[in-house]
């Protein structure tokens, strides 16, 4: 089942701010905390190089002499890139380059650079279809209803939620203290978690940089 927004707020409500029946803490007033202590743990765990990240496919269409992909909204990272024309069988990988290759576009793109968060290339002759695997931002919680995409991520954010909303809602500096401090052991213990699930998976290496002559 995925984990709501609700269900943190919930039990940030009932079991630290004692307030269950969310008469003060209301969902429209802890929402902005819950926000921010979702953003805190998915900076905690890239910054521990874990995966807070979801990677994605999606096909996208480039037009004949096109110079930079239109990328997804919720694009942040590119993992792969390649292509495919009318009449052919296959994907062929599109290399990475440090900067676009100083040569004639041909029928094919053949190599990409990222750079200023855009996917650029010197274009093709031909019209292409580049397939991108990319890291994509998590959903952003804008409601009560908002799925959570932070694994096993209950506990801590209900206590940070609780934390913050004492902080600086309610002027309740003890009760934030002791909120925080429950946040902190739950936030090791999703850490561990997902170093555990990781162990046994095998280590995904960058791709060759291809360098264009």
């Amino acid at each position: 089942m995925p984990l709501l927004a609700s269900e943190c707020m919930d039990e940030s409500a009932s079991v630290y701010l004692n307030d269950a029946a969310k008469v003060r803490w209301t969902y429209a007033i802890l929402l902005p905390y819950l926000r921010s202590a979702v953003g805190e743990l998915q900076a905690e765990l890239e910054s521990n190089d874990l995966p807070s990240l979801y990677e994605i496919a999606v096909a996208i269409p480039v037009a004949v002499g096109e110079t930079e992909l239109q990328l997804p909204n919720d694009f942040v990272l590119p993992i792969y890139l390649d292509e495919q024309g009318a009449g052919e069988t296959k994907f062929t990988k599109v290399n990475e380059v440090t900067w676009e290759p100083d040569t004639a576009p041909t029928s094919k793109l053949e190599a990409f650079s990222f750079r200023e968060s855009k996917i650029r290339f010197i274009g093709a002759t031909t019209p292409r279809t580049v397939r991108l695997r990319y890291l994509r931002s998590l959903n952003t919680v804008t409601n009560q209803s908002s799925i959570i995409e932070l694994p096993n991520a209950k506990q801590f954010l209900a206590a940070q939620t609780a934390a913050l909303a004492s902080n600086f809602g309610g002027a309740a500096t003890n009760r934030a203290t002791m909120a925080s401090n429950k946040a902190e052991y739950f936030k090791k213990l999703v850490i561990s978690s997902l170093v555990k699930r990781l162990q046994d998976r095998p280590v995904r290496r960058r791709g060759y940089r291809w360098q264009a002559r």
